[in-house]
């Protein structure tokens, strides 16, 4: 979104940003954003929680709140492909957001759905699928919710990919990335990524205003105009 002012307009759209502040809170930002693909006859992605994954070198959080039981930050996943059961939809767990769930590592797990990333993580949850709802969508929908939501995506079994853009925000009373990560770039070694580089990063303020200083925030305008189906 820092880079495209299409995506940066789309984070600032009142059907998103309204929404979120219905759960969050008038002031928000945006941290992160980034695509997800899922190509033509492969799997979806596996059952976690985004909570797990504030610590994605699996020592130091990405995110500081002031309490991690409290509700800090959602999640709004929107569709850039339709994306019907067949073709990688969102899957959730009902119930599953009460919690932040522990996980096993490495030789710990086995194999299956339930396996995330290159070391083999997997979610110490158990999945009744009475409870798992599919969340089908057409291209420009959006759904938004928490960040501890046990969450998946069904298989793609058709013969196009699946495409998605995923904004992360948080309340501006949480401290975005330490001192050294900030500094010395940090390591994503649940997926592979080494001293990713953060000295152009910045939040951007989407709705209301930042009381607390904690974050870089980068302040846009845009005129262009986005529109959610």
């Amino acid at each position: 979104h820092l880079e495209s002012p299409t995506l940066m307009n789309l984070f600032k759209n009142r059907a998103i940003t309204e929404r979120c502040a219905q759960i969050l809170g008038p002031n928000l930002l945006l941290w992160r954003s980034y695509f997800f693909h899922t190509p033509s006859f492969s799997s979806g992605t596996p059952w976690h929680q985004t909570s797990t994954w504030l610590s994605t070198d699996m020592k130091e959080s990405l995110l500081q709140p002031p309490d991690v039981e409290d509700l800090f930050q959602v999640t709004c996943w929107i569709a850039l492909t339709d994306a019907p059961k067949e073709r990688s939809c969102l899957k959730m767990v009902s119930g599953s957001r009460r919690e932040i769930y522990p996980v096993k590592h490495a030789s710990q797990v086995g194999q299956g759905d339930r396996v995330f990333g290159r070391y083999g993580v997997e979610l110490d949850y158990p999945i009744d699928q009475q409870n798992v709802n599919l969340l089908e969508a057409k291209a420009g929908q959006a759904i938004i919710f928490c960040e501890r939501t046990v969450h998946a995506s069904t298989d793609n079994i058709t013969n196009k990919d699946r495409w998605a853009v995923v904004g992360r925000i948080i309340r501006p009373d949480t401290r975005v990335y330490t001192k050294k990560m900030l500094e010395e770039g940090y390591d994503v070694e649940i997926l592979g990524g080494k001293k990713i580089k953060l000295d152009k990063w910045k939040a951007v303020l989407l709705r209301g205003e930042d009381r607390f200083g904690y974050n870089r925030v980068l302040q846009e305008t845009s005129n262009e105009q986005v529109t959610l189906a």
